[in-house]
């Protein structure tokens, strides 16, 4: 992916970041980038066809390597940074740092004493990251619609009607997974664009940071960007809310958004990804309570691979795999 040279310029013009720090990684928009690749990639398989085995195994190969943990914590980094971009929530944390300072802020945040979700704008930042997400997982699950009909058009295809060989099957497995274990490597481009997308907790020069938004939606040729980078208006979701099951969630979307608010302003010492480590560190937090699923949800990819007979059936596995993703995170939902 290639940063366009609009973004490019709306970045430096507006002083989001300077050329230096535009190409400095940070680990919040390294664990969102997860997320934004993996939306891409899927949602990108919507009206896709084939023209060989080799295709439909590279794609496989690719949506297959990701951890099932690092998509679950890329959501919650993204979603941080949906909510960090509402200017009431944006206030309330500010007027909340100025009282109590910077790092007093951070600490009762990462300890979860505090809870920014209940701060004058939380609820239009979660309804911000409900919409944001809701037309993510509708991409996805149109894709993995288009995939599950692909079948029935690959099975004609003589190449589709091929037998896969055992030793083929498990040398495809093994090779998905030891990229997988590996962790996915993303394209430093688009972290950098992500990274840059934080810039726009700016205040100042709305018009042009609109623009900026919306330029991002062209940083990559031909690829599918999530909602947050997209321009045009989102579904409402006005009815839609949390589940209560996973009460954690909002707490840790919002508070990673406040630890990221203050980074931005450079009032505190602290990490913007400080409450997601902790609540990593925690086997009963919601959020590991997720990614433990979403590991199942990839290993159950690969199951589905070890079962399919021909060619055609790893259609229907990529199907039921992206859909099992975006099923484990709209549970979140109510």
């Amino acid at each position: 992916m290639k940063a366009s040279g609009v973004v490019a310029a709306l970045v430096c013009s507006i002083g989001f970041a300077s050329a230096a720090s535009a190409q400095k990684a940070d680990p919040l928009s390294e664990k969102a980038a997860v997320y934004v690749s993996y939306v891409s990639e899927t949602s990108a398989l919507d009206g896709r066809s084939f023209k060989n085995a080799g295709e439909l195994n590279d794609v496989l190969s690719s949506i297959g390597s990701y951890k099932g943990d690092q998509i679950g914590t890329g959501w919650v980094a993204y979603s941080s940074m949906v909510a960090a971009k509402q200017p009431e929530f944006r206030k309330s944390v500010r007027e909340m740092t100025a009282s109590y300072g910077a790092d007093v802020t951070s600490a009762n945040i990462k300890d979860r004493k505090w809870n920014a979700a209940k701060l004058d704008g939380g609820d239009a930042a979660l309804k911000a990251v409900l919409q944001a997400t809701e037309s993510d997982f509708a991409a996805i699950q149109n894709s993995s619609d288009h995939m599950r009909e692909q079948y029935y058009v690959l099975e004609k295809h003589g190449w589709g009607k091929s037998v896969i060989a055992k030793n083929d099957k498990n040398q495809r497995i093994s090779k998905i997974a030891g990229v997988r274990a590996g962790g996915r490597s993303i394209d430093p481009n688009l972290v950098t664009q992500v990274s840059q997308s934080r810039g726009l907790l700016s205040d100042t020069n709305a018009d042009a940071i609109n623009l900026a938004a919306s330029g991002l939606s062209e940083a990559a040729s031909a690829v599918k960007l999530p909602a947050m980078f997209q321009p045009a208006p989102k579904p409402s979701v006005q009815n839609a809310s949390f589940s209560t099951v996973f009460n954690e969630i909002p707490r840790t979307i919002t508070g990673t958004a406040t630890l990221d608010i203050i980074a931005h302003d450079a009032g505190g010492t602290m990490p913007a990804t400080a409450l997601i480590d902790a609540e990593l560190a925690r086997p009963t937090s919601n959020l590991s309570i997720i990614n433990n699923k979403l590991v199942g949800d990839v290993l159950n990819l690969d199951a589905c691979v070890a079962a399919t007979r021909a060619e055609a059936d790893l259609s229907p596995c990529l199907a039921a795999g992206t859909r099992d993703v975006k099923n484990t995170l709209s549970s979140t939902f109510k």
